[in-house]
């Protein structure tokens, strides 16, 4: 009897200890605040799945995903301005994405519901943060308005930002370099930056025709830190009044766009090139004009002339 009841409070303190062991484990406090939460910066890159073909659907090279602590092992993660293949979506929300641990790594799981104006998708996340960077995956099952359907798959790689990295995105500088193409040597005079309307304007000659334009290389200097997509020394079509939009990302994901284009044409006054005015039927009398309206004494040199040869002559 006693040794049946000792075996009976054997078992009692064994559960007991295994049920406080669960307890504690659950009650694991991980390091969000000082380790995961925050805002990352990178590359997302979006693909549609047709056919079991994945068709690229656009990059973001510079997105920012908050991360935000829901919970003493949960964190809710947003994604703004989401876009694909021109759809605007807007935000995507994960809200209360559980965190497991695996080794040196927290993995996570979660989904969603967007509801935008062209479509509604259902959309399942899963991601795993490591050591500072967090990737991602989504599979968004799309339902596009007269119900087609369509398959979207994102992935995100980004580096979790400290804090301190610059908000200031901003166009320094605006140039075009006849060292860097001959080209742009139809630029003329200085390319005016209306910091406050966002817009980069600029003049050519008047000579420069349309096929000429296609390819103007601007020289693009930025705030530090910041980057610009189209990138410096990318040559863009200025042609038949097009307008190149420039976006400028900070350090700290900020984001501000400039719209680029040529403000108007300039006659271009040289002596570089020459003609003969052929007015007079004398070719005695005839003598050199510089073309592109540049006025010189030619016509009055030669009348000089002329009159002291008549002069001498007599």
């Amino acid at each position: 009897m006693k040794k049946s009841l000792f075996y009976y409070l054997f078992v009692v303190l064994c559960a007991v200890n295994l049920f406080s062991s669960c307890s504690e484990n659950e009650s694991i406090v991980l390091p969000i605040d000082s380790d995961l939460a925050g805002k990352y910066k990178g590359k997302l890159d979006v693909s549609i799945s047709q056919g079991g073909v994945d068709i690229p659907g656009g990059t973001v090279n510079s997105q920012i995903i908050t991360v935000t602590k829901a919970g003493d092992n949960a964190v809710s993660l947003s994604i703004t301005d989401f876009s694909f293949m021109g759809i605007e979506i807007g935000d995507i929300n994960l809200n209360d994405c559980v965190l497991t641990t695996n080794g040196d790594n927290y993995e996570f799981t979660g989904t969603t519901k967007v509801e935008a104006e062209l479509l509604t998708a259902d959309v399942d996340a899963a991601g795993v943060f490591s050591n500072g960077s967090l990737n991602l995956n989504l599979d968004i099952d799309a339902t596009l308005t007269g119900g087609v359907k369509q398959a979207v798959k994102v992935t995100y790689s980004g580096t979790r930002l400290k804090g301190d990295e610059s908000s200031e995105a901003k166009i320094t500088s605006f140039i075009f370099d006849r060292e860097v193409a001959e080209v742009d040597s139809l630029v003329i005079g200085e390319t005016t930056i209306n910091e406050e309307a966002k817009t980069i304007t600029f003049m050519v000659a008047d000579t420069a025709k349309a096929e000429y334009l296609t390819a103007l290389v601007p020289t693009i200097e930025v705030s530090k830190g910041a980057t610009v997509v189209p990138a410096s020394g990318e040559a863009q079509d200025f042609s038949n009044g097009k307008v190149v939009t420039y976006t400028v990302t900070a350090e700290d994901g900020t984001v501000a766009e400039y719209k680029a284009s040529i403000s108007g044409n300039v006659v271009v006054y040289d002596f570089e090139n020459w003609t003969v005015d052929k007015t007079q039927t004398s070719e005695e009398n005839q003598y050199p004009i510089a073309e592109g309206g540049w006025a010189s004494c030619n016509q009055a040199v030669l009348f000089i002339n002329n009159s002291s040869l008549k002069i001498r002559h007599a």
